[in-house]
């Protein structure tokens, strides 16, 4: 039986609550586990879900494998001072003042202990303003590698679900094409400052300023050639004014997600005489467009091309915005 630990100061108490409250974002509440719970070794916490690892120092000498979310409301009922007991493998007892619970364990060999690779590369928040700019951009019950994943584009990030395709710029010197998880994004923008990046054939990791890192499996199918998508001729211009202010007037008497581009007007429902309209002169007749994305543009967008053509009649909507750009399909 390990000895008891010594009793911890308030930096330790507050180091081993951040960590454990930080691993969180990568274990689930429910699921196998191996998903579950985290695991405490050689004075490193882990956590891994089957795609995304995370890791970090602490302080306490322990060798368990505790349930995360009870380990993590132990820490957060305990004052400044607690001391851990490993009472055995199948528990841990905490316990700060007049506080104690026992925190269920499993055995710890039967988890996976995310190894990082090697920090090659210096990074900093840039990357997370880049992926705040395509984090909307979810699969919708989709398989294929290119909606699950973001590209890693040397100085950019590009994210699509098959609808829409977004490039966000963050110039920073990273590898090409290389498909990440987007499951990783809401974790890095939940996370501390970024400093450095390490990539293996198989793994990418993210390190943080206090040295913990996240690690996320990488996808073995590559991207197909988007080129021909994103380069493709368009003139935005100018928003026309009062557009969006239109499109939020419209937008909740469509019955079907869609608003219709009439001329000098945009519209509620294909048909004429039905539903609401908003004059808007610089609009031509044509183009039908999803209010879900057109919500998306609204936030991103400092110029718009309307009108760029597309196959089989349909019209794609080209914009550009601070440090990013984006396509989006039409329907009409």
């Amino acid at each position: 039986m390990p000895p008891r630990p010594k009793k911890p100061s308030e930096k330790t108490s507050s180091r081993l609550l951040e960590v454990v409250r930080f691993l969180s974002l990568v274990s689930r509440d429910e699921g196998a586990p191996s998903e579950t719970h985290i695991l405490l070794k050689d004075k490193t916490a882990t956590a891994f879900n089957g795609t995304l690892g995370a890791g970090a120092m602490i302080e306490e000498e322990l060798y368990c494998a505790p349930h995360t979310k009870t380990f993590l409301n132990a820490l957060a009922k305990c004052g400044e001072n607690y001391s851990l007991t490993q009472v055995d493998q199948s528990k841990l007892s905490i316990k700060s003042g007049p506080f104690k619970a026992t925190i269920p364990c499993i055995d710890p060999a039967l988890l996976y202990f995310p190894t990082p690779d090697i920090n090659v590369a210096p990074i900093d928040d840039k990357l997370k303003d880049a992926l705040t700019l395509i984090e909307k951009i979810k699969p919708e019950n989709g398989q294929r590698v290119i909606t699950l994943s973001f590209l890693m584009n040397g100085a950019s990030v590009i994210a699509t679900d098959g609808k829409m395709l977004v490039e966000a710029w963050h110039g920073l010197n990273l590898p090409t094409n290389v498909p990440i998880p987007k499951a990783v994004i809401p974790v890095l923008l939940s996370s501390k400052k970024l400093i450095g990046f390490g990539l293996s054939s198989s793994t990418a990791t993210f390190y943080l300023e206090d040295n913990s890192f996240i690690r996320t499996q990488l996808y073995a199918e590559s991207w197909p050639d988007i080129s021909s998508v994103m380069e493709r001729p368009s003139s935005p211009i100018a928003i026309p004014k009062d557009f969006f202010k239109g499109f939020d007037t419209v937008k909740d008497f469509s019955r079907n997600g869609f608003v219709y581009f009439k001329e000098g007007k945009l519209n509620s429902h294909p048909e004429s005489e039905a539903g609401a309209e908003f004059e808007i002169p610089e609009l031509k007749f044509g183009p039908v467009y999803s209010i879900k994305y057109l919500s998306i543009i609204k936030e991103l967008a400092e110029k718009i091309d309307f009108y760029v053509p597309a196959e089989r009649n349909s019209k794609l909507l080209a914009f550009v915005g601070k440090n990013c750009r984006g396509i989006l399909m039409g329907f009409g």
